[in-house]
């Protein structure tokens, strides 16, 4: 019994080349990977203000099945000059879902990135098609003045580096 099982795993990898699908798409892009999975990339970027007007870079990766309003996240925030006169990064890799309404649009689609266990450690953003916007944790947009969007981008500007 034990030489048959052996024999019909060693026959199953032989088949398949000795590669997972992993393996296989090692030598794709993104997008193909993407396509041939059912899964969706997207990368947003930006600088965002903080509350002292000090700008942060956002680097943010979703992913999420085809069809599914929720997924996994890559956010790299990056502090420039922020430790003796070199980028100081932070990284976050959660979970995000989709929520239906904003504090000001019923209708609108919020992005929220989850970080922690309460509603203290997300992140909120109001989804457009070509664009995230910051919004507070009250779902309510950050007040006027300077530009709190990630722009949709094709890909990383840390991916070219």
């Amino acid at each position: 019994m034990k030489t048959g099982l052996i024999l019909g795993i060693s026959v199953l990898v032989a088949a398949c080349g000795g590669q997972t699908g992993r393996q296989a798409a090692a030598g794709q892009d993104t997008a193909t990977i993407a396509a041939d999975s059912g899964m969706q990339v997207r990368y947003y970027e930006g600088t965002l203000p903080t509350a002292d007007g000090t700008p942060i870079n956002y680097e943010l990766e979703l992913k999420n099945e085809e069809f599914s309003g929720d997924g996994s996240y890559d956010l790299t925030m990056i502090y420039p000059k922020a430790d003796k006169g070199k980028d100081k990064k932070f990284r976050m890799i959660g979970r995000w879902g989709t929520l239906r309404g904003s504090a000001e649009n019923p209708d609108a689609t919020v992005y929220q990135l989850n970080f922690g266990d309460t509603t203290l450690e997300q992140i909120n953003f109001l989804y457009y098609p070509d664009s995230l916007v910051l919004l507070n944790r009250h779902q309510a947009r950050l007040k006027p003045g300077p530009n709190y969007a990630l722009k949709q981008v094709d890909a990383l500007s840390s991916a070219a580096e």
